[in-house]
């Protein structure tokens, strides 16, 4: 096997990514879904909403990350704030219309 999978059906020990990356890919996932259902995304309200346990710069930083790979688009300034959207590429994959 060598792929870090106990048995070809059982998946509860898939470490291709290790657990610190599905925890990570669960938390990008929540917050996309909150951003796609929320009229206003800012950190502070994700953070408030999808991740308490993190600290505001967290938040900031995992945000920047989500724009880097092209799944959120940041609008606005750092003077009035700044607010998030879904990209086009995760409008596509939650299939939003608009």
């Amino acid at each position: 096997m060598g792929w870090g999978v106990k048995h070809p059906k059982d998946f509860s020990t898939m470490d291709f990514v290790g657990n610190k990356g599905v925890s990570q890919l669960i938390r990008g996932i929540a917050v996309l879904i909150f951003i796609k259902n929320t009229k206003v995304a800012s950190a502070d309200v994700i953070r408030a909403q999808v991740l308490p346990g993190m600290s505001k710069r967290s938040v900031q930083r995992y945000l920047a990350n989500l724009q880097n790979i092209g799944l959120v688009r940041r609008v606005g300034s750092s003077n009035g704030g700044y607010r998030y959207y879904l990209s086009g590429m995760a409008k596509e994959l939650f299939e939003v219309k608009a």
